[in-house]
């Protein structure tokens, strides 16, 4: 009989301290569960901004590397046209065409053949890009 009683107090203190330590701990589970979740976030952001930055990286060296290409183009044109094309060029940058007439108006002291070579190098060189046929041709930048 004491045994029994001692057992079934034992067994209200062990329900008892079972209770108060469910009581305890789900709070600590619950700010556990919690903080993993927060933490997966954590990483996936990371993630997420890593891939930006090295998407923005190759962004950056792609356009350096396009300005290079594109600086080093200008210093060969400039290197490579003649008075004459660059007097062309100087127009249509002005006045957005020009014809073959015009362009023998500002080199009076050239022939016509020549200035017809010079607009046909600028258009191979794609500088220039020519619009109509015959005597209505003109000529503009791409």
């Amino acid at each position: 009989m004491i045994f029994n009683a001692l057992s079934i107090e034992n067994r209200r203190n062990c329900s008892s301290f079972q209770e108060l330590e469910q009581q305890i701990l789900n709070p600590i589970h619950n700010q556990k569960n919690v903080v993993k979740a927060n933490i997966t976030q954590l990483n996936q952001d990371v993630e997420t901004i890593s891939q930006r930055l090295q998407s923005e990286t190759s962004l950056r060296a792609s356009l350096v590397t396009a300005n290079k290409s594109v600086e080093r183009k200008n210093k060969d044109i400039d290197k490579l046209l003649s008075i004459e094309s660059m007097l062309i060029m100087q127009h249509v940058d002005l006045h957005h065409r020009i014809t073959i007439a015009e362009a023998k108006k500002l080199c009076p002291n050239v022939s016509p053949q020549t200035i017809k070579n010079r607009i046909a190098n600028l258009v191979s060189s794609e500088l220039l890009e020519m619009h109509g046929k015959a005597r209505g041709t003109w000529y503009s930048k791409p």
